[in-house]
């Protein structure tokens, strides 16, 4: 199994408008990316917490992209119950875990040249923007 990354994507409102789909769609479909889990947890005006699946989705894009990756069940209640106690009202998020399909052959090829992982993660947004300031402002 290739890297695991968690994403949790937040909106203003509980406006689900479906636009990251098709771009999770490509990247699947590309081998890039498998979709573990997607679930949406919104709160309500009143406070109400909900939950709902992939597959409750009514649009074909969300179905297909169940059928062919989603298990399901890699998220945990105490993990859904941990991010709906931290939405504001009117809220929502989308909770996504990737499975890094890309980087199946670089971790073999590692395991055959017997080297090991040391260290990883991601760099910070706002770390890559500082950067990309920098390098534009030498330019």
């Amino acid at each position: 199994m290739g890297p695991l990354e968690f994403l949790v994507i937040g909106f203003e409102g509980n406006n689900f408008s479906g636009e990251i789909m098709p771009e999770l769609n490509a990247l699947r479909d590309r081998g890039v990316i498998r979709v573990l889990d997607l679930l949406f947890v919104k709160r309500d005006e009143y406070g109400e917490v909900s939950c709902f699946e992939l597959s409750d989705l009514p649009s074909e894009e969300a179905q297909s992209l169940a059928s062919a990756d989603s298990a399901g069940e890699w998220f945990a209640q105490d993990d859904i119950e941990q991010i709906g106690e931290n939405l504001g009202n009117k809220s929502s998020v989308a909770m996504v875990l990737l499975e890094h399909l890309w980087a199946v052959p670089l971790q073999q090829a590692t395991l055959r040249a017997n080297g090991t992982l040391m260290a990883d993660g991601l760099v910070p947004r706002e770390v890559v923007d500082q950067v990309e300031s920098l390098l534009h402002a030498r330019s």
